[in-house]
């Protein structure tokens, strides 16, 4: 409110308020982009300095969406907080954003920040639930997966209600890493997409390729885990990593 009436008194251009829910994905997205999604080329930082949300009276779109995979995911990558593992996946807290967009889950369908964290404070749920492995974020997964809600212990392969039977565990797996508070720690991947590989982790070992399956069942070995992943889906092949 105190930027508009300032605009106004100094007799500027006003950036009108937009809803985000009324916006397309670009420009919706973009707002999110402006502070987390870092990954982009030095050259292009003054882009998302001078970013405005909402619209204005010369018309802007206030999209940022082409710079959203500006830098390459390339293997291995250790660039302080855009890290990449060698299996090509998003590594550092500053690919979190990233990684949503690189998820199939956005790509090919309206996913957007604010279906589960609250716009005004990111830490906060959308609705109580939602940011936990729980029924609650089972129930956005199936919202378009609906054939899962049926046959959920079929597809998870573990009983209902306890980890490994909630889409976050397998999907979503804490394969970010940060340094924020000097302590490394792990958050959560926002490619809700992915899929738990340890044939991946064979091929790169864990420091390389961590996987859903072996960081909750830390006893035992990735090649137990890929065993079982052959045996409940037939598939164990290892995937190259991008741009190899």
């Amino acid at each position: 409110m105190s930027a508009f009436l300032n605009s106004k008194l100094r007799g500027e251009p006003v950036a009108y308020v937009a809803n985000a829910r009324k916006l397309d994905k670009g420009r919706a997205m973009s707002v999110c982009a402006r502070c987390h999604g870092s990954d982009i080329l030095l050259g292009s930082t003054d882009i998302y300095r001078i970013y405005e949300p909402g619209r204005s009276r010369e018309g802007r779109t206030n999209d940022l969406s082409e710079y959203f995979q500006q830098t390459p995911l390339e293997p291995g990558r250790s660039f302080p907080t855009v890290e990449v593992w060698a299996d090509g996946e998003p590594k550092g807290i500053g690919m979190l954003f990233r990684s949503m967009i690189e998820s199939r889950c956005y790509q090919e369908a309206e996913v957007r920040c604010f279906d589960c964290h609250n716009p005004h404070d990111n830490k906060q749920p959308s609705e109580p639930g939602i940011l936990q492995a729980s029924k609650t974020s089972n129930q956005y997964c199936t919202g378009c997966h609906e054939n899962l809600m049926v046959e959920a212990e079929f597809h998870t392969h573990h009983e209902s209600g306890e980890p490994g039977s909630f889409c976050y565990d397998c999907h979503m797996p804490k394969t970010l890493t940060k340094l924020a508070t000097g302590v490394l720690e792990t958050t959560r991947t926002h490619k809700m997409s992915s899929i738990p590989s340890p044939a991946n982790t064979l091929r790169y070992g864990m420091d390389g390729s961590p996987n859903a399956c072996t960081l909750c069942h830390s006893e035992e070995t990735a090649q137990w885990s890929a065993d079982y992943v052959q045996e409940w889906f037939g598939e164990i092949s290892a995937q190259s990593p991008r741009g190899l």
